[in-house]
């Protein structure tokens, strides 16, 4: 994939060490290269996450899980394609995984997240970077933050 963009919302209990992914106010969304011509987007519909932190509040690890049969290009055909062998195996290998333990501050707000990516059995070291949000509360006075890829 050429990119893969998250919007997710995690909430925050007082002084909690993990923030999980909110699926109600979550997507994964992706959009990659079609013979150098055009561009699929798409979206994964099912998929949980993690984020830790130190006792000090600074991001530590990483865990994403994508269920591969969860995507969704609005094409049912293509949609039945990608999940077979020639793409994503999702009938051998049902879990996109990512984890990563050790993340780096690139600037204010800005984290990178080196890890492996485990996709069809095999595992290879990705770079992810994203923008973490400030503390807000939500409708019903919730902490929450927001973290997009």
């Amino acid at each position: 994939m050429k990119a893969l963009f998250c919007l997710l919302l995690l909430p925050l209990a007082a002084f909690a060490q993990s923030w999980v992914i909110n699926p109600d106010h979550s997507e994964l969304l992706f959009k990659v290269s079609y013979l150098g011509q055009s561009e699929v987007t798409g979206r994964f519909h099912r998929f949980q996450g993690r984020l830790d932190f130190s006792s000090d509040q600074t991001p530590k690890g990483l865990s994403l899980i994508i269920e591969a049969s969860s995507i969704d290009t609005g094409n049912r055909t293509r949609d039945g394609h990608l999940r077979q062998n020639n793409f994503l195996k999702a009938q051998a290998f049902p879990q996109i995984i990512f984890s990563a333990a050790g993340l780096t501050q690139t600037s204010v707000g800005k984290i990178r997240a080196d890890g492996l990516l485990n996709l069809r059995g095999v595992k290879r070291p990705v770079s992810l970077e994203f923008n973490l949000g400030t503390t807000v509360k939500d409708t019903w006075g919730h902490a929450t933050r927001f973290v997009t890829f």
